[in-house]
Formats: structure tokens, sequence, C-alpha cells
């Protein structure tokens, strides 16, 4: 995969899990090729620990999946490659990197694409390296000291001083040409953002891919805002065989203006009906649970079955957990606030997409798992992290929480 700011990695899940060289580095697109970030020092020893059955701190998130019950990104990739490319293949590739100290000479089948950070959004639960709309909000808030605590806590490895991260790898000849060279091999692509239906250079390998004749044999996938299905887009899509559409929704109604501002739902809903009505396109929802929307997430796979129902197809609907920034992490809430969201959710299990999608039933399933567990043990000052942060951004963007979330401001303003 490669990274907005134009560092290498080995998964989106995994944290901070950029690829370091001999030296111990980060790769970086602007220098560093893609065939050359491939079979980088750190990316051997991933290969070298995962074969041996080594758990890795950078797969934490996938390992707390799977103790809630959850399908992981591992557990899904696993599957899905064994199936695409076969056991014998999987077993000889492990057999290589084994005895070549973790050096693999197949070039990738899959590619994770994040071109840059534009973005027309300021998601509360997203950061500057996604969003260039987050990071001019950013070169304004960080006047304040509390904000400037608060981005050190959560993004201990950086400044928040530093300037713009520089887009120019973007561009560079170099690392276009090999991506380009994988395109005949290609199995599935990937891409996000950002937001990628704003993003040139994916339409440029997307055209790439069509002018090579392998729009048939590739996969797309994309996780989108839904906020921009214009039909340079629309008509660009339609020249693939599959399509996979993960929309970024987190909440119906004033939860999603709140949450993903500046957007409005009835466009985001507009958008993903239509992006459902194109023939080749499998429409899922990705939302990213946190404490705005743990009392909407009912609401949230209602719409999903309605559109489901209306379109005669089933729409899976994966939680994503929304951990970082700790402060959002739903198990901050108090008893109460757990227990309400846990018969709200508990609910949903009679409904009639639970019963039709594994995916949403694994998801729902899982949650409710999460939901009992005990109180984070650092909930009092994430709370007042929470607090910090709310007033700071809802000052920033004139909008207030009680107004939009009014359910949730009730339960926690005890807590403040």
């Amino acid at each position: 995969m490669v990274n907005n700011p134009g560092t290498y990695g080995f998964c989106c899940i995994a944290w901070r899990a950029h690829l370091l060289d001999d030296e111990g580095k980060a790769v970086y697109a602007g220098n560093t090729t893609p065939t050359e970030a491939w079979n980088a020092k750190s990316l051997r020893d991933v290969r070298k620990a995962m074969v041996k059955g080594e758990k890795l701190d950078v797969c934490n998130k996938c390992w707390f999946q799977e103790d809630t019950g959850k399908d992981s990104y591992r557990h899904r990739h696993n599957s899905e490659w064994t199936q695409r490319l076969g056991k014998e293949e999987i077993l000889r590739r492990v057999k290589e990197t084994e005895e070549n100290d973790g050096y693999l000479s197949t070039p990738p089948d899959y590619l994770d694409l994040r071109l840059g950070n534009l973005c027309n959004l300021k998601c509360r639960m997203c950061n500057v390296f996604n969003s260039n709309q987050i990071e001019k909000e950013h070169h304004s808030l960080r006047k304040s000291n509390r904000y400037v605590d608060m981005w050190a806590k959560q993004w201990p490895h950086t400044s928040p001083d530093s300037d713009p991260f520089p887009m120019d790898w973007v561009e560079a000849p170099e690392f276009w040409n090999e991506l380009n060279g994988y395109v005949p091999n290609l199995k599935k692509v990937y891409f996000t953002g950002g937001e990628p239906t704003l993003l040139q250079s994916t339409y440029d390998f997307m055209q790439e891919m069509v002018d090579k004749g392998v729009q048939d044999k590739v996969d797309l996938m994309f996780n989108t805002n839904c906020t921009n299905a214009q039909p340079r887009f629309l008509e660009m899509l339609s020249k693939f065989r599959h399509v996979q559409i993960q929309a970024s929704i987190d909440g119906t109604g004033l939860v999603n203006d709140y949450i993903r501002a500046p957007s409005h739902w009835q466009t985001i809903k507009k958008n993903f009906i239509a992006l459902g009505r194109l023939p080749n396109v499998k429409l899922n929802m990705s939302p990213a649970i946190q404490i705005f929307n743990i009392l909407n997430i009912d609401k949230i796979i209602e719409f999903g079955e309605e559109v489901s129902r209306k379109q005669d197809r089933v729409i899976d609907i994966d939680f994503l957990y929304v951990t970082h920034p700790t402060y959002l992490d739903v198990s901050n809430f108090n008893e109460e606030v757990r227990n309400l969201a846990f018969l709200k959710l508990q609910r949903v299990q009679e409904s009639w997409l639970y019963e039709k999608s594994q995916i949403t039933k694994n998801s729902v399933d899982s949650y409710l798992n999460v939901l009992e567990n005990n109180r984070n043990e650092n909930w009092k000052e994430n709370i007042t992290d929470f607090w910090d942060m709310t007033d700071l951004i809802d000052n920033k963007r004139k909008q207030k929480f009680k107004d939009y979330i009014p359910d949730v401001y009730e339960m926690i303003k005890d807590d403040k």
C-alpha cells in the first residue's frame, strides 16, 4: 500500500506500519520505487514473523477484532487470496520467503492506493494525513496549547508545527512507471484517500488499466464519502467488470452532518442510491463506530435494509472500530450509555438485513461483545480530552454537539 504522505505500508489496518529500509529509515514514494518497497527490510521481517505465527504489535487491531468474534482483515484476506490464487500458489510464496530471508520475487497482485490527502470533508475521527481540509483547520487550532497537548498524545511521533505534507511524490515518474508496469498482472486495486473520486491520479490509473485492456480482469474497490457521484466517476466505473463501493456512512440525518461536516445527509443518501443502481457495483457501508454515533447504529442498518429491499440486493455493513483517537472510543462511556447502545443493537438481531448479510450479522454480534467489556481504565482522561476537543472544533465550525446529537449529549454531559 501507499499511504497519503507517500510512505509505503503493508496493511491499512496495521498501526504505524511504515516500511523501513536496511538503515531503519522510512521508504518514501518520492525516492523509492514500488518494487524496492516490496522487498524492503521491514516487510521481509513482517513476512518472516507471520510465517512463524508471531503476533506483531502493529497488527493489534486484527487480534482485537478476532477476540470480539469479528472476522478480521487478516481472516478475510487469507480467505480471499487463497480463493483467488489457490492454496498451492500461496504455499509456494510462503516457501520462497522462508528460503530467501523474507524476499518475494512475485510482484503484487493487489494494490492499496492513497494518492494524496485531497478531501472535501473534515470528519471528526479523521486526521491531517487523510484530509487536507482537516490539515487547514489543524494549522489554525494548533494556536491552542490544549489542542497541542492532545495532538502530542494522539500523534507522539509527529510535530503539530510541521509544514503541510508535500504531495509531489504523486507526480514522480519513476513511481508511476513501475506502478503502471504492474497493471497486466493485477487482480485487485483499492482506492481511498483523501477522497478518491476527487483525485486526478485515481482516474489516470483507472484509464491506464482500460488502455491495457485489463478492465475485465481487475476488481476495483473504493472507499468513498459519497459526496461526489459525478458523471465522470460513474462513467469510468461502468467500464470495469466488478466494482466494490465501501461507503463511509457514519450516521443518518444530523448525526452524519455533525460527524462528517460539511456534508449533508440528503446528498449522501441520493449519491449512495445512485451508485447502487450501477449493475457492476457491489454496494456496502463501513461505519466508523464512535462516541458520536453509538446510539444511531440501528438507523444506519435500517437505511441499509431500506436500500437493499428497494434495489433487490444485500448491502453488507461492516463496522470499523474507532480506537484512535482514544477519546472517541465508546469504551469510555459509562455503563448507562453502553447498556442503552447494547439494547438498541440487540434489536437489530431481529432485522431482515441481519439475517441476509453475514458481514452485518458478524459486525452486530461482535460489537455486542465490545459493549459488554469493562469501561476503559483511562476513561476520565479520555472523556476530558473528548470534551475539550469537541468544544474546540465546535467553536471553530460554529456547531454545537447538543444540537446535532442531543441523545448522546444528555447522557454524558454530567461526565464533562
